[in-house]
């Protein structure tokens, strides 16, 4: 069985004329959803083998704070460059590459990509605001049987 989290960003600051998109920060809504993600989900003791975030500055700061309400510490926390300005199907290749041996999957991206993909897997889930979370479990022993599979669960969680 494999589990995957799609979380999207939490709320960011508008785009400043001198500010580059990916270094927008979270604003104060933001960081208190992160926050409070972050606790439901060690509330819930959800098991977290690997993470991933977008580079980009609100993708990174939400996966951080989530992180560490976890009680993980912010070196498990791999940068994949692939997902910031992504598509599904490049997010479905990074989600592929992931070893057998991680059982929980923790990606934390962007929309329009994030919903794309959420959607591509149950088309019954509707678009994913900031600072949501889509579960998805896969019996499958392999991510790299993810594509085309069609998870046992589905679970959207907005803030």
């Amino acid at each position: 069985m494999k589990t995957l989290y799609l979380i999207r960003h939490a709320k960011a600051m508008p785009v400043a004329p001198s500010m580059r998109d990916r270094d927008r920060p979270l604003d104060t809504r933001g960081e208190h959803d992160a926050k409070a993600l972050g606790k439901r989900l060690h509330h819930d003791k959800v098991p977290v083998d690997r993470i991933i975030s977008s580079p980009a500055r609100r993708a990174l700061s939400t996966a951080r704070i989530v992180a560490h309400k976890l009680v993980l510490e912010e070196k498990s926390i791999a940068i994949d460059d692939r997902i910031y300005a992504s598509d599904p199907d490049t997010l479905l290749r990074i989600i592929m590459e992931t070893p057998p041996e991680v059982g929980s999957l923790m990606l934390f991206g962007h929309n329009p990509e994030f919903s794309e993909l959420a959607q591509r897997f149950c088309d019954e889930l509707g678009a994913m605001p900031t600072c949501s979370l889509a579960r998805f479990r896969f019996n499958v022993d392999s991510w790299k049987h993810i594509e085309g599979a069609v998870p046992v669960d589905a679970y959207l969680e907005t803030p």
